[in-house]
């Protein structure tokens, strides 16, 4: 749900813009529990997240989703 409300206050051109990047960032805090608790529901996520991160040009949190998947990726080989 915090995927959806933060790109559709940006295609809005949601004011202030604060707002958007704050839901950004909680979408990428609540994405780090899930993690913990339902690793695949996490999994089915990250891409939307990081997509919608680099949308909004929150490459350190993007950047953070995709090296954690990677990690995950590469132990259940």
């Amino acid at each position: 749900m915090l995927i959806t409300t933060a790109l559709r206050c940006r295609a809005a051109q949601h004011r202030p813009e604060a707002d958007t990047v704050r839901t950004a960032r909680n979408a990428h805090a609540a994405w780090h529990l899930l993690r913990e608790e339902d690793p695949q529901a996490a999994a089915d996520l990250a891409a939307p997240l990081a997509d919608m991160l680099a949308i909004l040009g929150e490459d350190d949190c993007r950047n953070d989703v995709l090296a954690r998947e990677q990690i995950a990726a590469a132990s259940a080989v």
